[in-house]
């Protein structure tokens, strides 16, 4: 929302084609699909890994406060 003033996904279930794309770990195709696409293509690779590394399923694998500052 910070970056480009969108929500990631609309709902958090596997309905939402976006958010099922996180919980199956496809960030290449959530990105692909991604309403913004022309915003979401100019992003940094490494602003794309940090946001969807934020948003995984799995709380062990999303990054804390001191690696994402």
């Amino acid at each position: 929302m910070m970056v480009y003033n969108q929500i990631p996904f609309n709902t958090a279930t596997c309905k939402d084609k976006l958010y099922d794309m996180i919980a199956k770990d496809l960030p290449h195709m959530f990105w692909k699909y991604h309403p913004s696409k022309q915003i979401t293509k100019d992003l940094p690779d490494d602003l794309k890994s940090l946001i969807i590394s934020m948003l995984s399923l799995d709380p062990t694998r999303r990054p804390t406060i001191e690696e994402i500052s």
